[in-house]
């Protein structure tokens, strides 16, 4: 049976499916509509888990034992955001003249970012045609800081209108969205192939990438200072305390109004959120991701964020998953 139980691709370890035409990472939940959810708990709601049991119960004696409870869950409640820069970002630079792949660079998961000066002969500022062929798997495009747009594997046309002057400096956040699950082992990350303006070869790279995103991480969590709305951007909240003596308990993570991104919780990665393109609306959190005392979340969100007032820059822990929600993504 595929899958008895549901489980969590925790971390940046989802995977991805891939076919003639299309590459589709595939959602944290690696629930599958089993029998037994991410949290262990008989899903009866499916009818499945109800409908093995007759079966089973049809060639074998029932031993009588009863279907468990679910695990307990608690709705900690809203979980006010902040957001956040890193002071001191990470020092892990590589330099070549043509871009490296994330695997040349001992980078295997998450995110990169690939520099260079454009130098054109330009007087003023111009629209020129940014392209990038060899994208693996998700680019967000700067120029001088300034956001121009998104790149992606799937896209037909990999290429982006950009306003560029003389001797602008080009970002370009990769996100490694996962590797491919199955089939020939062939699915590096990061730039495969050159990346041209206008047809023009760009050369003189320099990548600032993680070799331990964890530790990243920590060091970003401990210090940490307010600044303004852009985005891609951390954000940081403090879970409300339980009850005294209370134990922690399961719960979801629900992103209303919040894009894609990353969520940690301690600094415990729990993966990817992407609610905008569904199905998976809540990130399963396990109470083993709590400890005693302050709990504090962090988001990298990448795209967009609810934060233009600061009453509406909040997320929630809720008692229930969404994992049906508008699929726009296929």
């Amino acid at each position: 049976m595929y899958m008895f139980e549901g489980g969590t691709n925790f971390g940046y370890m989802n995977g991805a499916t891939f076919g003639s035409s299309f590459y589709r990472p595939c959602t944290t939940s690696y629930d599958y509509d089993a029998p037994l959810s991410e949290a262990g708990d008989p899903n009866v709601s499916n009818k499945k888990y109800n409908a093995i049991k007759k079966i089973v119960n049809k060639y074998l004696p029932d031993p009588g034992i009863p279907i468990p409870p679910p695990t307990p869950k608690h709705a900690y409640g809203k979980i006010q955001m902040t957001k956040m820069v890193a002071t001191q970002p990470p020092k892990t630079v590589t330099s070549s003249k043509y871009p490296l792949t994330m695997e040349q660079m001992d980078m295997y998961y998450g995110f990169a970012i690939y520099q260079t000066l454009v130098s054109p002969s330009l007087d003023g500022q111009q629209t020129r045609k940014l392209s990038i062929p060899g994208v693996r798997d998700r680019a967000i495009v700067f120029v001088n800081q300034a956001r121009q747009g998104v790149i992606q594997r799937n896209d037909k046309e990999k290429s982006l209108d950009i306003q560029i002057s003389q001797n602008s400096v080009l970002d370009i956040l990769i996100e490694n969205q996962g590797r491919i699950n199955y089939g020939h082992m062939n699915d590096p990350k990061g730039l495969v192939n050159n990346v041209t303006i206008d047809g023009e070869i760009l050369t003189n790279w320099t990548v600032v990438h993680v070799k331990n995103p964890p530790n990243v991480y920590r060091e970003i969590a401990s210090d940490l200072t307010a600044t303004n709305n852009k985005v891609p951007a951390f954000f940081k909240g403090t879970v409300p305390p339980l009850p005294a003596g209370q134990a922690p308990q399961d719960t979801y993570l629900l992103l209303k109004g919040w894009a894609k991104g990353q969520a940690f919780l301690n600094h415990f990665n729990l993966g990817r959120y992407w609610p905008v393109e569904g199905p998976q609306v809540t990130m399963y959190v396990p109470a083993s991701a709590f400890k005693e005392g302050e709990n504090t979340l962090i988001l990298l969100e990448l795209d967009h964020a609810p934060c233009d007032q600061p009453e509406s820059c909040y997320v929630e822990m809720v008692t229930t998953p969404i994992l049906n929600g508008t699929v726009l993504y296929y």
